[in-house]
């Protein structure tokens, strides 16, 4: 069967041409250069999240070589905490992702309905734990996600973590940087600013860094201004506002600065050096439950409800 597509997409593209095999149902999230259908796939009787992206004419044949081989690689990676990849094509000027649909809500989402913008310490280091747990398994397939965000972070209706999107990001020219960096400015690491072809894991762990802040201080640690510039700038150069001033505990505080270093060679080297230090973590006495590896596990159990000992930080 073949879709019949209504316009979506940013401004400045309008999507028009079907796509074989897939009914598109809703959009249901945008990026400056595409956007995400909840999609039926009419070959399988499954329902598919439908990952949309134009590439310019000047790039194209380089970024469909690295976009298909990233999709065979990604889609041998199966674990409950990363979004699979199915299926693979192109329409048009369009490529396009398919990956496994989960029904949740993004902690982009979730942080927005907020009245306080925030998680309590304890509900932002379940999270941190998932996606650090998950990054460790793309490190390990020698793969890396380069796009930690907020709203690529799903909280599940079956109360597990899962990461959305993972190799969604091609830094093939100036331009097409720029336009990647205007979508993930405030999570995005110095050496990637900087365009270093050698940029690696630590980049998706300075990333989860800026998640991590934001998760519990309300807002990203690098904000206040919309100019692109000044915000690379600040990645550059600048260091957060305390975030114990913001009653943080300095067990969360600490392990935020470590991931945050300007300097990718003091961050952790891996996702597992950084896992061993956050599962010292204070909050991790004996009575919690295991919050990684386990597809079973109900990892936010109580997400909705605060803290009893940190009034401070509720939601």
């Amino acid at each position: 069967m073949t879709s019949t597509v209504v316009p979506f997409m940013s401004d400045e593209l309008i999507v028009s041409q079907p796509f074989t095999g897939y009914c598109l149902e809703e959009v249901i999230g945008k990026s400056q250069n595409g956007a995400v259908y909840k999609a039926r796939d009419d070959r399988f009787g499954r329902t598919a999240a439908l990952k949309c992206m134009r590439i310019s004419s000047t790039a194209a044949k380089e970024v469909a070589e690295t976009f298909f081989a990233e999709a065979k690689q990604f889609a041998k990676v199966k674990h409950p905490q990363i979004a699979r990849g199915i299926d693979v094509g192109k329409v048009g000027q369009l490529y396009y992702l398919a990956y496994e649909f989960t029904r949740g809500e993004t902690v982009k989402a979730r942080l927005e309905r907020l009245e306080r913008k925030r998680f309590t310490e304890r509900t932002a280091l379940t999270i941190v734990l998932s996606v650090a747990d998950a990054l460790n398994i793309l490190f390990r397939a020698n793969l890396t996600h380069r796009r930690i965000h907020p709203r690529h972070i799903l909280c599940t209706d079956t109360k597990n973590v899962q990461l959305l999107e993972s190799g969604f990001a091609y830094e093939i020219s100036e331009e097409s940087n720029k336009s990647l960096l205007q979508g993930m400015i405030h999570y995005i690491s110095p050496e990637r600013i900087q365009m270093r072809e050698d940029a690696d894991i630590r980049s998706d762990l300075y990333a989860l860094g800026c998640v991590w802040y934001e998760m519990v201080s309300g807002s990203p640690p690098f904000s206040g201004s919309n100019e692109l510039e000044i915000l690379m700038q600040k990645h550059l150069e600048a260091m957060p506002d305390d975030l114990q001033e913001k009653k943080i505990s300095a067990a969360t505080s600490v392990l935020i600065n470590w991931l945050l270093e300007k300097d990718r060679d003091r961050r952790p080297r891996t996702p597992a050096a950084f896992l061993n230090k956050l599962q010292q973590h204070p909050l991790l006495d004996a009575d919690t439950e295991p919050m990684v590896t386990d597809p079973n596990a109900d990892l936010l159990a109580g997400l909705d409800e605060p803290d009893a000992d940190d009034e401070s930080n509720e939601y």
